[in-house]
């Protein structure tokens, strides 16, 4: 190899057929899925965050990626966006005009954010995405679209759900940056879904550790849960040390991972990860990237020199071997992994995830409204 978005529904018939007939029928299918004897280079074109709030994203990201394409016949080039769905749009546009066979989109409401630019073009498509937004209504993939996730809003809600069962009042603690997507709202319906007592919800800007350990403790509550993705380390130390019981999500600063539980889509134990890299650091962009690269080379391997809708066909067909275990798409075109809980010094635990239609997890109650993709900065 040369190195130079909310998780959206699937791409529609319509979409298809849409971008078949815009297209050609030639352009797109070409023969049944087979072995090339001399697979042609693959340019595949990543667009991802320029700066996150989560340290390191789209590093970890690229060292993932990195490792499992490293034998591959593929052309990485990497272009970089900020959070503004226009500057997604601009990047998008400058990867096709480049030429690529292939478009990975890095964060949340990528999806959204270029669909427009990517109807009628015939390049398959990877969302890579932590999955902190549920899904809206009426809200579709361009088509050759498909997404690997750290499924973060699912994982938040088993994690609810988990925590209830303990019965110990319970206080949220949130970043405004966290206050703007689902996060809050997964946890908060999966934990009171299970009859767990919520003494309140508070956002962390603008206090300090000690200001909000009083708010916690006046509340009444026994126990914490922490989102503050990409950070909240401080925070998270001063409330272990006061003798809270302390949870926090997924994508919180690994510091924060390292010390108390979290849950989330995301695990390490293949072992061609930790080979390559040299490390097997839990963080969740590390795997992300991996998957995403494994899935790719996967679909190479079935179809190494495939017209797109062949390749497209390829990565939905694909089993994985991924970080998170053999993994393959579900009818929706995701590759879904289990739901873990970490705590660090004990083995994992597998959570359930939330039940197609709960009434609790019906889009469009309790988010703010922020526009911008996630987790860019």
């Amino acid at each position: 190899m040369t190195d130079p978005a909310q998780t959206a529904a699937p791409a529609t018939r319509r979409g298809l057929l849409k971008t078949i007939a815009a297209l050609g029928v030639a352009g797109l299918t070409g023969a049944p899925l087979a072995r090339a004897s001399a697979p042609a280079l693959t340019r595949v074109a990543l667009i991802a965050p320029r700066r996150s709030h989560y340290p390191g994203l789209t590093t970890a990201f690229q060292d993932g990626l990195q490792a499992a394409l490293r034998r591959q016949p593929v052309q990485l080039t990497t272009h970089l966006t900020g959070p503004l769905p226009r500057e997604a749009r601009a990047a998008v546009q400058t990867a096709l005009e480049g030429g690529t066979d292939l478009l990975i989109l890095l964060g949340d409401g990528l999806q959204t954010a270029v669909r427009d630019v990517l109807q009628g073009q015939a390049v398959p498509v990877i969302a890579a995405e932590p999955g902190a937004r549920l899904p809206g209504p009426g809200v579709h993939a361009a088509p050759l679209t498909v997404t690997v996730s750290l499924q973060a809003w699912e994982a938040e809600w088993a994690h609810g759900a988990h925590l209830a069962r303990t019965g110990e009042p319970l206080h949220l603690l949130i970043s405004a940056l966290d206050s703007g997507y689902d996060l809050p709202y997964a946890f908060t319906a999966g934990f009171t879904s299970g009859g767990g007592p919520l003494t309140g919800t508070t956002v962390t800007d603008g206090s300090d550790p000690a200001t909000l350990l009083r708010t916690v403790r006046q509340s009444g509550a026994r126990a914490v849960h922490l989102l503050s993705s990409g950070g909240g380390a401080d925070l998270a130390r001063t409330l272990v040390n006061a003798g809270l019981r302390v949870t926090a999500g997924g994508l919180s600063a690994p510091a924060v991972q390292a010390l108390v539980p979290t849950a989330l889509g995301a695990r390490h134990h293949h072992p061609s990860l930790r080979a390559p890299l040299g490390t097997d650091r839990p963080d969740p962009f590390l795997t992300l990237g991996f998957d995403t690269g494994q899935w790719i080379a996967a679909a190479l391997q079935a179809a190494p020199a495939a017209p797109p809708l062949t390749r497209h066909a390829a990565l939905l067909q694909a089993t994985v071997t991924a970080a998170r275990g053999p993994l393959r798409a579900d009818a929706q075109g995701l590759l879904r992994a289990p739901l873990l809980l970490r705590t660090p010094g004990r083995p994992d635990l597998t959570l359930a995830p939330p039940a197609p239609g709960r009434p609790e997890l019906q889009p469009g109650e309790l988010r703010s409204g922020w526009l911008h993709t996630y987790l860019h900065a």
